[in-house]
């Protein structure tokens, strides 16, 4: 059984309706790692593992999403380029909301993170699947 970034999303949704803080911290990390799986099928599709750096491979997946050049003459077109780089911005931010979630757990964790958390993974996940099916 092969899982899909539509799928972690989808349960990140579902876990967001139970307002509590574990089932916020639950949604929260099922959120990154729908867009985290996105990303690294955007990332393959588009031959950007050249451009990571770093070490780990979260890491060096934002990396390769940041540092992609606009001038690639084999890669990517201008605007897919722009768009790319975009979804490196926001896939920074959601794995900063996923480690305070898994992480940090003597603090609360308040649900407007896990509500911002899934929106951006939808957000990602929709400008990957657009990027992906016109290549």
């Amino acid at each position: 059984m092969t899982v899909s970034p539509q799928q972690y999303l989808a349960i990140a949704q579902t876990l967001l309706q139970h307002q509590d803080e574990m089932h916020d911290r639950s949604a929260t990390n099922r959120a990154y790692y729908g867009a985290f799986h996105a990303c690294k099928n955007l990332a393959s599709t588009f031959n950007l593992d050249q451009y990571a750096k770093g070490r780990g491979t979260h890491h060096r997946l934002i990396t390769a999403l940041q540092h992609i050049p606009l001038s690639d003459q084999e890669g990517p077109n201008r605007d897919q380029t722009l768009r790319i780089r975009q979804v490196g911005v926001l896939l920074p931010t959601i794995k900063s909301l996923r480690e305070a979630a898994d992480y940090n757990i003597v603090n609360n964790y308040p649900e407007k993170h896990a509500e911002r958390a899934v929106q951006l993974s939808q957000e990602i996940i929709h400008i990957v699947d657009q990027l992906c099916t016109t290549t």
